[in-house]
């Protein structure tokens, strides 16, 4: 079963979705890596979890080869290594229509080697995902950042839609008659505390409370309704909803949609 679709590995990972994801790392967690790994895809995504993003990261300077690309310290990125699936990794380059996502700041490599688990092959998607996202690539452009010949491309399809530019409540909606792959249908009035609280499933499940959301996005989505939130007196969305009425419910269902930049504010 693909990993995207594995519900136990999903769950496994709602922790690393979450905004404070960051708190499930060891402060001591390189103790436990030999030298040498550092370039280890894993050991990468730790980092980015662990430093963020940030978008004052220094860029190389316009007129390289790499110009644009965000970098540790400014300087240029030619030592870090492609993207590129089909070279062997002792190649300089990839070919000049291949864009390159580099380690620096945060901007993964795709190891040319496929991970042996669904859990770190799904953290490097998502890592990717998130790297795209921050760096502007429109959705119809992912594809050329991963080639056809990676093991990365099974998830083309999830990390495409994660930078989807945000829709209108009326289009979510209407999507959600259809089933494409990289999305999830979601229910705008968080299910699992309606149903807790009494509310009939023809009202969850009613066409109006339902859109067509980038998959990486619902998981995101998930996992926000279960951290706790200040927004929200300290508790998390679900048990801030416990009790209240649809509305209110809708409202934060919305709120979270717009959060997630999948709604148009």
């Amino acid at each position: 079963m693909p990993p995207f679709n594995d519900a136990q590995t999903e769950a496994q990972l709602k922790r690393w979705m979450r905004p404070d994801a960051h708190r499930y790392i060891r402060p001591d967690w390189r103790r436990f890596w030999n030298a040498g790994h550092e370039n280890d895809p894993l050991y990468r995504f730790y980092e980015s979890v662990e430093r963020k993003f940030s978008p004052d990261q220094p860029r190389v300077p316009a007129g390289s080869s790499d110009g644009g690309q965000w970098t540790s310290d400014g300087s240029s990125s030619n030592d870090a290594s492609p993207s590129n699936e089909t070279s062997s990794s002792n190649d300089a380059s990839p070919p000049p229509t291949q864009p390159r996502l580099y380690v620096a700041a945060g901007l993964p490599r795709i190891p040319p080697v496929r991970p042996p688990t669904s859990g770190e092959r799904t953290a490097i998607a998502k890592a990717v995902a998130i790297a795209l996202a921050e760096a502007g690539i429109a959705a119809t452009n992912v594809g050329e950042a991963i080639a056809k010949s990676s093991w990365l491309y099974y998830a083309l399809p999830s990390i495409a839609s994660y930078v989807d530019a945000p829709k209108t409540l009326d289009e979510l909606q209407q999507d959600a008659s259809t089933s494409k792959p990289g999305y999830d249908r979601h229910h705008i009035v968080e299910q699992s505390s309606a149903e807790e609280d009494g509310y009939p499933r023809r009202m969850i499940d009613a066409p109006d409370n339902l859109a067509r959301i980038p998959r990486m996005k619902h998981w995101e989505i998930n996992a926000w309704y279960q951290t706790a939130n200040r927004e929200y007196d300290d508790v998390s969305p679900r048990e801030y909803l416990s009790g209240k009425d649809w509305d209110e419910r809708r409202r934060v269902g919305l709120s979270a949609l717009r959060r997630f930049g999948v709604l148009k504010p």
